[in-house]
Formats: C-alpha cells, sequence, structure tokens
C-alpha cells in the first residue's frame, strides 16, 4: 500500500485485483478502464456489435487499439501495457475531468516512469 500512497491506480476491472489483494484504494485514486464511460463510448462508436457496461480487455485492445492480446497465453506485461494504452486513449479528457487529483503531482503517465523493458512493446 506505501508504493500506491498518493498514485492513480490505472487497471481493467481493477476490483477483482484489489480484493484478491485485499487492498482498499480510493475511488477517486482509481481509473478502471472497464468502467470509464469515456472507454465505453469509444467502444460503442467503433463497433456496433460492441454492447454493454464493461467490456473485456481482449475487446478493447482489438477495437481501439488494433491489436490481438491474449491470443496463445494470457501475459501480465501484455495486459498491464494494452491498458495504459487504452487508457492513455482516452487520457486527455479524463485529466480535464479530474484535474483536481493531480494540480501538485508529477505525471506517473509518462512513459518515463515505465521501466525500459516495456517500452514500445
Amino acid at each position: 500500500m506505501e508504493l500506491l500512497t498518493d498514485k492513480i491506480v490505472v487497471g481493467h476491472s481493477l476490483h477483482c485485483d484489489t480484493r484478491a489483494l485485499k487492498l482498499t484504494i480510493p475511488t477517486q485514486w482509481t481509473v478502471d478502464v472497464a468502467r470509464l464511460n469515456l472507454i465505453r463510448d469509444k467502444m460503442r462508436e467503433k463497433e456496433d456489435k460492441c454492447s454493454g457496461n464493461s467490456y473485456s480487455l481482449k475487446k478493447m485492445a482489438l477495437h481501439l487499439l488494433g491489436r490481438r492480446i491474449q491470443t496463445n497465453t494470457h501475459c501480465s506485461v501484455e495486459d498491464a501495457t494494452a491498458t495504459m494504452d487504452v487508457f492513455k486513449s482516452v487520457a486527455p479528457q479524463w485529466f480535464v475531468a479530474n484535474q483536481h487529483l493531480f494540480e501538485q503531482a508529477p505525471s506517473y503517465f509518462d512513459d518515463k516512469y515505465w521501466p525500459s523493458s516495456v517500452h514500445n512493446m
């Protein structure tokens, strides 16, 4: 929890991860791309067949990024990278709407905060 203090946590279906890890993170410090209206709207625009309130990460990566993931194996690095890339597709709008959360904080969404091994995957 120390690592997450004052950080915005981005993920897909975060409730599953936080429950498994027995963590409680304030909602205002989380971005769940599975529940983010900005993403849902983009999904509906991209594909008429997409409906519902939540989309799988696999479907989001395909329709929003043009990327096939989870084809032969389920790789956590691939999932994390796809999740961040999906979020980055709506990040400017999200930041405007949530400006109050990060006015004094550095931008942890910049690529410089990612290990070099996951850049440009």
